[in-house]
Order: C-alpha cells, then sequence, then structure tokens
C-alpha cells in the first residue's frame, strides 16, 4: 500500500523538473563580410585609383588592370595601321583592353566600348577580330565617353609654348590615376573650338592623335601627379614595336631628355595630353573633381 501511495507523488514531482529545460540563446550573426577593397567615399583629387564596379564588388582599377595589362603585353602585339580589322594600332589596343575588361567584370560590359571576347594576337596566325565596333579610331572612343559625361577636355588658352603649363591641366592633372583613359593632340585645342575640335578628322589641327590607358602614378609630396605609366600601342609601323607599358609621361621632363624637347607637360612626347577620362563610371558619393 505504501508503494501505491508513493507513485503519484513521484510523477508530480518529475513533471516539474521536465519543464526546466530552456532553449538555448540565439548565437548572434557574423557580420556581413567588408567589401575588400573598401570603396573611398568620393572620387577625390587625393584618391590613388578610380574604383569602379566589377563583378558586384567595388574594385581598385588598379588590381583589375594589372593582370590584364600583363597578359596584352606578353602577346607581344607589333603596332600596326594597316590592318584595322586586327586591332594593333593604339584604339585597336584600346578596344583590346576594353574587351578583356569585359570578360573580368562582366556586369559593365555595356560602359565599354568593346565585347568580352577578343581572341588573344598570335604571331603568325589569324588576327582578323571577330567584331565590328563603331568607335574604331582614338577620336570616335573619345566622343563616345564625352557623350557618356566620362571625359574631361584639357585647354590651351593660356598656354602658347609647347612647354607651357595650362590651367586646366593644373585643375585636372589628379584625375590621372589607374583606371583612367588619355588621349593626345600634336595641336593646341582651345577651349573656343570646344570638344568637336578633338574629334575631327586626322587632317584637321588640334584633333585627337593617340590615346592609352593609365596604370600607374608618381605624386609630389602634395598629392600632385608628376608621372605616370601608361598601356598603349606604340612606335613605327616598320618596326612593328610591341603594344607595352611606357613610363616616360613627366610633368616636369628630366635634364636628360630635354635635349631633345621641349615637351609638354604629362605629353607623349611632342603631344599635348588634351582629355582624361574614366574607363569605367567611377563609385563616388560626389562628382568627380
Amino acid at each position: 500500500m505504501k508503494q501505491r501511495v508513493m507513485l503519484p507523488m513521484l510523477l508530480v514531482l518529475a513533471l516539474p523538473m521536465a519543464c526546466t529545460t530552456t532553449t538555448p540563446e540565439p548565437k548572434p550573426s557574423p557580420p556581413p563580410p567588408e567589401i575588400i577593397p573598401p570603396p573611398p567615399p568620393t572620387v577625390s583629387l587625393g584618391n590613388k585609383s578610380h574604383y569602379a564596379m566589377c563583378n558586384g564588388q567595388v574594385r581598385d582599377m588598379a588590381d583589375v588592370l594589372r593582370p590584364i595589362v600583363s597578359a596584352l603585353e606578353a602577346q607581344k602585339i607589333p603596332y600596326n595601321r594597316s590592318a584595322p580589322q586586327e586591332w594593333r594600332d593604339c584604339s585597336g589596343n584600346f578596344l583590346r583592353l576594353s574587351s578583356a575588361v569585359a570578360a573580368a567584370c562582366p556586369d559593365a560590359e555595356s560602359e565599354l566600348t568593346a565585347p568580352a571576347g577578343v581572341r588573344p594576337y598570335v604571331k603568325g596566325g589569324n588576327n582578323v577580330v571577330q567584331f565590328n565596333v563603331p568607335y574604331r579610331s582614338s577620336r570616335a572612343v573619345a566622343k563616345w565617353y564625352a557623350d557618356r559625361g566620362r571625359l574631361t577636355p584639357i585647354y590651351y588658352d593660356d598656354a602658347p609654348g609647347v612647354a607651357d603649363i595650362p590651367q586646366d591641366l593644373l585643375d585636372h592633372r589628379n584625375l590621372i590615376r589607374p583606371g583612367a583613359v588619355v588621349w593626345f593632340s600634336r595641336g593646341r585645342p582651345v577651349s573656343t573650338l570646344g570638344l568637336e575640335q578633338l574629334f575631327a578628322a586626322p587632317s584637321t589641327p588640334n584633333n585627337i592623335n593617340h590615346m592609352a590607358t593609365v596604370t600607374e602614378v608618381t605624386r609630389d609630396p602634395n598629392g600632385n601627379v608628376i608621372q605616370y605609366k601608361m598601356y598603349h600601342g606604340h612606335g613605327k609601323e616598320e618596326k612593328g614595336t610591341p603594344a607595352s607599358v611606357t613610363t616616360k609621361q613627366y610633368f616636369e621632363f628630366p635634364a636628360s631628355m630635354s635635349r631633345s624637347g621641349p615637351y609638354p607637360p604629362l605629353g607623349y612626347w611632342s603631344q599635348r595630353i588634351v582629355a582624361v577620362g574614366t574607363l569605367l563610371p567611377p563609385v563616388t558619393s560626389a562628382p568627380v573633381p
């Protein structure tokens, strides 16, 4: 009889013990991964590179261009203007680079003048490019960028001499950074003639004659660009100079080069720099200065 009395008591005592089990508090979710490299808050004169969207991330254009330019240089694409469908002159090499950027950043292809998929150059092979694009000259490419608000002209109203420094260049030289596109002219563009003089036919004074893509810059202690490197097709056709990165673009040319000068500041040998653009739309929370 004692067992019959105790059994219900044990059951009653056991019930509260079963209810004391508690659900563990959920662990806090880990913070979202940080974008690497983080985008600068604005595209300011002090930024060392242009930043752009690439594969859904904000990328430093120096990092985007480095492997692309290395691969293009390895192809040793000889300079040639007589075979325009092979894309071996200055604008052709720019289109090849643009195609490679489109392949690396497919979400940005519409912001470039060439689609992804251009075959690498092969010496002795069939190097006719399988695409036709309407922007086949350096002038046509410049107009394409200007129409999209991504080209800044540099005029020489106040710089009549070859080595004179116009105020426009002082105002805009720090836009020259990795991811910038630069254009050059043998003439002296002035503001009264506007942008159209840059896009005019080759026989027209002040028109664009050459172009390149900036890969690296050197700055003075105040943060101003004093030298830069650029990838481009260049040289003489008869020599077949391979497209490459050149380094002798100076704000003040060294004395060792002055014997064959004078040269325009930040120009390409005797050609003045007349416009700066952005290969891809820069990521910014403020207008480009």
